[in-house]
């Protein structure tokens, strides 16, 4: 039997404690209201109950809410409530570096920091102020491995200009924080909001960047993003899990995106131990559950293609790779676009009726041509 020191991190994905904008009124936030904060993550928390670090992408801030009754106030927001849920599941590091965190401004993102901080979760992906580091590192240190955790978002701004407080990340940024935290820790984990949405598979520059990541000394790196799963690739000894789906969530109108899984990585001294995935599908009340057995197959099926498949992928600067995956982007777009507004038309009776009018106003002035 072996004595070997070790740390077991459970990681999952998108952690939605909101509503989407198409479930204003009756997705992820009217269940907690209903049920009160524990009830997303009451299938997932026996999972989690043995693991030394459990970690997720936490997509919404959370807050109290000043202005009620518009659409705009209402969707992608979590209640200050919401915490009690995930410190009671089991997260003691969530990844704030994303494109909702500061949907609703800086103060949003400040009292979500404060409220992890007073619950014993750390933050990671914040940018650091006046030191060495551009993201701020996250370290913890169990049974005598030191594991720094550094946080990114690849993906643009969308609800703002200014400068976020979560840190922004490109190749020379996170290799050179890669770099200097290795200095200090066992192992440098880094947790990457990137991708695009809707497709199963990184693109070819992604994959680069991961292989550059690692090379930089990095030993784990934990995508989120695209709403589905991705492919996981041991790669020089270390991990690449490129995308780890929904976690909790209302975005029901595809299957692909309430397919789930929780990923357990046991971490030795000096080397990545034994990987396993836990398939989980998010069920009606938008938590992720114990899978049919025929999803279980299917998910475990679907991740072990994928990352067959990782290798097959051309990861070459060749242009004509960067337009075939364009084109692959596009018609997963196009599919979701076509799913979603399918889903609203099904659900209309399960709006309010001044949410409803704002959803109309909203998507005709997405389809105006503008200036």
């Amino acid at each position: 039997m072996s004595n070997e020191r070790s740390v077991s991190l459970y990681a999952v994905g998108d952690i939605a404690l909101g509503d989407h904008p198409l479930t204003v009124g009756h997705g992820v936030a009217s269940k907690l209201k209903e049920h009160g904060p524990l009830y997303p993550f009451e299938y997932a928390r026996h999972h989690f109950r043995n693991a030394d670090i459990v970690f997720g992408n936490l997509e919404y801030a959370m807050f109290k809410l000043k202005k009620s009754g518009t659409l705009s106030t209402l969707q992608t927001r979590g209640e200050e409530c919401c915490v009690k849920g995930l410190k009671w599941a089991g997260f003691n590091v969530l990844n704030l570096a994303n494109n909702h965190i500061q949907q609703h401004g800086k103060n949003a993102l400040i009292n979500t920091i404060n409220l992890l901080g007073k619950n014993c979760i750390s933050s990671c992906g914040i940018s650091s102020k006046g030191s060495k580091y551009y993201s701020q590192p996250t370290t913890i240190e169990k049974n005598s491995i030191c594991l720094g955790f550094l946080g990114y978002s690849l993906r643009p701004r969308q609800y703002f200009k200014d400068k976020p407080l979560y840190c922004e990340g490109n190749k020379k940024i996170i290799i050179s924080d890669v770099t200097q935290l290795k200095k200090d820790v066992n192992h440098v984990i880094v947790s990457l909001h990137w991708g695009d949405e809707f497709i199963d598979h990184p693109s070819p520059s992604e994959i680069r960047l991961a292989h550059d990541i690692i090379d930089a000394g990095a030993s784990i790196i934990l995508g989120h993003h695209p709403h589905v799963l991705r492919g996981i690739e041991h790669y020089n000894n270390s991990l690449i899990i490129y995308s780890m789906g929904n976690f909790v969530g209302d975005m029901l109108w595809e299957n692909r995106m309430r397919q789930t899984m929780i990923v357990s990585i046991n971490i030795n001294n000096d080397r990545i131990g034994d990987t396993a995935i836990i398939p989980m599908y998010i069920n009606d009340n938008y938590q992720p559950a114990p899978c049919p057995p025929q999803y279980e197959r299917q998910i475990r099926r679907k991740i072990a293609k994928l990352s067959l498949e990782l290798e097959k992928i051309d990861i070459e600067p060749i242009d004509n790779n960067a337009k075939d995956y364009t084109v692959a982007v596009k018609k997963e777009l196009l599919k979701n676009k076509l799913n979603s507004r399918i889903y609203f038309l099904r659900n209309i009776f399960n709006y309010s009726s001044p949410i409803l009018i704002q959803q109309l106003k909203r998507f005709i002035l997405s389809r105006l041509p503008i200036d």
